[in-house]
C-alpha cells in the first residue's frame, strides 16, 4: 500500500522544503529501496560503503525522466553526491511529487529511482542499489557499458501532405550489459528550426518503443532526422551559467519546462556552417565563426571508422574531453527523409570564446572512405530563418509572393530574406555541400513592394545542390555569420494549377482539376506525375506521366469526390509532384488550395443557387445585358464564357507576338490578358483568336496568363514561359 500525505500550507511555509526532504531522505531504510540492503539509514549505510571521509552533498529535485508541458506534478527525489578520491556515487530517491498549483509536496512511501557511479570520463548505472559495493570495487574497464541502438524506425503516413502530423514508431535496443538513458529525439531543420525528445530509460538487454509526432513542414528543401543521444552526465546534474554541472537545488521544480527538451525558434540552434568534407587526400579544416550573441556552441561531426577530427579553440588550443565548458555526447540517428543511419560525435561548449573555431579532419584515409558532414550551430538571438525564393507581382495587389516547390534552372531567380537589425553590411553567398562558395547573391534593401528589413535580388542559380549563408557585422564589428537550414536544387520542371472559373467546390460533388507541367530544360523530358489531397477522394489520374518537347507545357487532370458531410468553408489542399523518369533528383511539386462552398453557393460568388444567374461560373455582379436571365459571363448570346485552347507560341523573349485559340473573344471589342497582374491589350481578335505581344518588362520565367474581355476571364491551362534575349 502507498501512503499519501500533504503538508498543510502553513506547515509547509513554516519550514524549509528542500531542508525537509533532505532530512526524509537521509532517514530512509536503506532495506525499503532494496531488500538485499540492511536495516539501516541511507546516510549510515553510504558512510560504511563509501566512506565516512568522503564529501557528502544533500538536496532534492525532479527525477530522471521527461515530464510534459501540462504537467501540473512533478515527480519529486531526494538526491544525494557522495565523492571520495576520484569516484563519485549519484542516488536518487523518489519521494513523491511537488504539485506546482498548491506550491507543496504530496509525499509517497520512498522508492529507488536511481544511481550512477562515475570516476573521470567513466560512468555506470546500476540495476539495483545494492550493486553498488560490488561496483566501487571494480576498475572502469571491468564496469558494464551500454550499447543502446536504434534499432528500427517508422514514420506514417509513408508519404505526408505539408503540415500533415506524422507519427514516428522508434524503437530503441540496449545490447549492452548495463542500463542507461538515452534522448530520442526528432530534428525538422525548416526556416524555422524545430524539435524535441524525450528522455528514456532501456535496461540491459532491453528494448523500447517511442512515438513521436511532428508536422511534415511544407519547406521542400528541409532536414528530418530522428535518432537517439547519449550524454554521459545523470539526469540530477543540471548545466549552470558557465557550462559546469551541477546538483539542482529543489529549484528545477518550479520550472516545469526546463526538463522537457522541446525547443522552440525563440531559443534554438542558429547554423553558423555545415558543409561535407572529404576524409581522403590532404588534411582539412572548417573555419566556425562564433560571435558574442552565441551562448552555446553545437559542434557535430559525422562518426567515420579512422578519421579522428581535432576541435580548436580560437588561439589553437585543443578541446579536450573533461574540460569545464565542454561537454560529449554520441548521437546516433536516421535521416528520415533519405532513410539513411548517421552516427555522429557532438561537442557542446557553454558560453564559447568568440573567434574562429576550427574542426580539423587528418586527412591520408583509405582512398573510398565515406565524406563528413560537420555541422556547428549557436543559441543565439541572431537568427537568418527567413529566406525564400519569390516572385513578382504586378497590379494594385502586387509585390513579391512565395514560389511553389523548388525554383527553376535556366532562369534567374528572385529571393527575399530577412535579418535582424542587429546586424549591419549584411552580403549573402551561395555554398555548395562542401561549403565552396558558387558565387555572391545579390540581395538588397530599398526596393519598390518591399519592407524595410527586407533584402531582394535576382541571380543566376548553380545546378549543383545549394545553401544561403548570411555574412555581416555585429554592434561592435565583429563578423556574424549564419547558414540557411534548407538546401536547394534548381529543377527544370514546373507545375502550376488552372482553376478554371472558381477556386471553390460543393460538399457531395465532384470536379475535374487540371494542371499544367512546363519543361523549362532544352531537352525533351519524361514527368511521372502524383497528386494527394487532405480531404476528399483522388481518382482518375490521366494522364499518369507526360512527355515534353523543351519549353514546352502538358496538362493533366484529375477528380476530386468531396463527401456529403464536408464542412462549409473548409480549406482543401492539394499537391501535385513531378519527377523525371530518368533522374528521381529532377522533380518539383506545386500545392493548390480549394474552399467548401457555403451552403446554397455552388461558384463562391455569395449569391444564392436559386438566384444565381451563373450557378457555375462566380459573377458576383450578376450583370445579364440583354435581360435574358442568364448572366454575361456564361450566356452564349454574349459569346459565353472565354476558353482557351492552344498557345502559339509556348514561349519566347519579350516582344514575341503569341496567338491564343479559343473561343468567347470579341471581334472588335475589349480583349486583353493579364500577365502576372499586369495588364497587355490585345493586337488582334476574332470570335476564336486573338495575339498578344509579350511587354518589354515580362520577368522571365513561367507566367500565369488570365484572359478577359467585358464579360468573362479565365486563366490558360497553360503558362506561358518568358526566356531571356539572347
Amino acid at each position: 500500500m502507498t501512503a499519501v500525505f500533504t503538508l498543510h500550507p502553513a506547515l509547509a511555509a513554516a519550514q524549509d522544503p528542500v531542508d525537509a526532504r533532505i532530512r526524509r531522505t537521509q532517514a530512509i531504510v536503506v532495506s525499503s529501496l532494496d531488500p538485499t540492503l540492511p536495516e539501516l539509514r541511507l546516510d549510515s549505510w553510504l558512510q560504511q560503503v563509501v566512506g565516512a571521509d568522503a564529501r557528502y552533498t544533500w538536496t532534492s529535485g525532479s527525477c530522471a525522466g521527461t515530464r510534459g508541458p501540462d504537467t501540473t506534478a512533478v515527480p519529486l527525489c531526494g538526491i544525494v553526491a557522495v565523492t571520495r578520491s576520484d569516484v563519485t556515487v549519484t542516488i536518487g530517491v523518489r519521494l513523491g511529487e511537488y504539485v506546482h498549483d498548491a506550491k507543496s509536496d504530496r509525499s509517497e512511501t520512498p522508492r529507488f529511482d536511481e544511481a550512477y557511479i562515475s570516476r573521470g570520463h567513466d560512468m555506470v548505472m546500476l540495476d539495483r542499489l545494492g550493486d553498488l559495493a560490488r561496483m566501487l570495487s571494480l576498475s572502469p574497464a571491468q564496469w558494464p557499458r551500454p550499447d543502446i541502438v536504434l534499432e528500427a524506425i517508422r514514420c506514417l503516413p509513408d508519404r505526408p501532405r505539408h503540415f500533415e502530423t506524422v507519427t514516428c514508431s522508434m524503437t530503441v535496443v540496449n545490447n549492452g550489459g548495463a542500463p542507461s538513458f538515452a534522448r530520442v529525439f526528432l530534428d525538422v531543420q525548416t526556416n524555422y528550426n524545430r524539435g524535441g525528445g524525450e528522455f528514456l530509460k532501456v535496461g540491459a538487454g532491453g528494448r523500447r518503443t517511442l512515438r513521436l509526432m511532428f508536422a511534415w513542414p511544407d519547406e521542400e528543401g528541409a532536414a528530418i532526422s530522428a535518432g537517439i543521444e547519449l550524454r554521459n552526465r545523470t539526469p540530477y546534474h543540471r548545466l549552470n551559467e558557465r557550462g559546469e554541472l551541477m546538483l539542482p537545488s529543489g529549484e528545477d521544480l518550479r520550472t516545469p519546462y526546463d526538463l522537457l527538451d522541446w525547443q522552440d525558434d525563440s531559443d534554438g540552434p542558429r547554423t553558423i556552417v555545415s558543409a561535407r568534407v572529404a576524409t581522403t587526400g590532404r588534411p582539412s579544416a572548417i573555419d566556425v565563426p562564433v560571435d558574442a550573441s552565441i551562448s552555446r556552441l553545437i559542434v557535430s561531426v559525422e562518426t567515420v571508422a579512422g578519421v579522428a577530427p581535432t576541435f580548436v579553440r580560437p588561439g589553437g588550443a585543443v578541446v579536450r574531453e573533461g574540460e569545464r565548458d565542454v561537454r560529449l555526447s554520441d548521437v546516433r540517428s536516421l535521416d528520415v527523409k533519405r532513410q539513411i543511419r548517421i552516427d555522429r560525435k557532438v561537442y557542446t561548449v557553454e558560453r564559447p570564446q568568440p573567434g574562429v573555431w576550427k574542426v580539423e579532419l587528418p586527412g591520408m584515409v583509405s582512398a573510398g572512405s565515406p565524406d563528413v558532414r560537420v555541422t556547428a550551430s549557436g543559441i543565439s538571438p541572431i537568427a537568418f530563418g527567413d529566406f525564400e525564393f519569390v516572385r513578382l507581382q504586378e497590379g494594385v495587389h502586387g509585390g513579391y509572393f512565395q514560389i511553389d516547390g523548388m525554383p527553376l534552372s535556366i532562369v534567374p531567380a528572385t529571393a527575399q530574406a530577412r535579418v535582424p537589425d542587429a546586424v549591419r553590411e549584411v552580403t549573402f553567398r551561395v555554398v555548395d555541400e562542401r561549403g565552396t562558395s558558387l558565387g555572391i547573391a545579390p540581395l538588397r534593401r530599398g526596393l519598390p513592394h518591399t519592407g524595410t528589413d527586407d533584402y531582394i535580388g535576382t541571380f543566376d542559380l548553380p545546378a549543383v545542390p545549394f545553401q544561403v549563408v548570411m555574412n555581416g557585422l555585429d554592434a561592435s564589428g565583429a563578423p556574424v555569420q549564419r547558414q540557411h537550414a534548407l538546401t536547394y536544387r534548381a529543377q527544370p520542371v514546373a507545375l502550376l494549377f488552372h482553376y478554371d472559373r472558381s477556386n471553390v467546390i460543393e460538399p457531395g460533388t465532384s470536379r475535374r482539376i487540371t494542371f499544367s507541367v512546363t519543361n523549362v530544360a532544352s531537352e525533351r523530358a519524361t514527368f511521372a506525375l502524383d497528386v494527394s489531397s487532405n480531404s476528399g477522394e483522388v481518382r482518375d489520374l490521366s494522364p499518369r506521366t507526360v512527355t515534353i518537347e523543351p519549353r514546352t507545357s502538358a496538362t493533366s487532370s484529375f477528380s476530386l469526390s468531396l463527401p456529403t458531410n464536408a464542412e462549409h468553408f473548409g480549406r482543401i489542399e492539394l499537391r501535385v509532384i513531378a519527377t523525371s523518369t530518368a533522374d528521381p533528383a529532377v522533380t518539383n511539386t506545386v500545392t493548390g488550395h480549394l474552399e467548401v462552398s457555403r451552403p446554397d453557393d455552388a461558384d463562391g460568388d455569395y449569391v444564392d443557387n436559386a438566384k444565381d444567374n451563373c450557378r457555375n461560373v462566380s459573377n458576383s455582379g450578376q450583370e445579364d445585358r440583354n435581360q435574358n436571365g442568364v448572366g454575361d459571363a456564361c450566356d452564349p448570346a454574349e459569346a459565353g464564357p472565354i476558353t482557351v485552347r492552344r498557345l502559339q507560341p509556348e514561349s519566347g523573349p519579350p516582344g514575341t507576338a503569341v496567338t491564343v485559340s479559343g473561343s468567347g473573344f470579341r471581334a472588335g471589342g475589349l480583349n486583353f490578358v493579364m500577365l502576372n497582374g499586369l495588364p497587355v491589350q490585345a493586337v488582334a481578335a476574332s470570335a476564336t483568336e486573338m495575339t498578344f505581344v509579350v511587354p518589354p518588362g515580362a520577368a522571365v520565367g513561367p507566367v500565369v496568363l488570365i484572359f478577359a474581355n467585358e464579360n468573362s476571364f479565365v486563366m490558360s491551362p497553360v503558362p506561358f514561359l518568358v526566356l531571356r534575349r539572347d
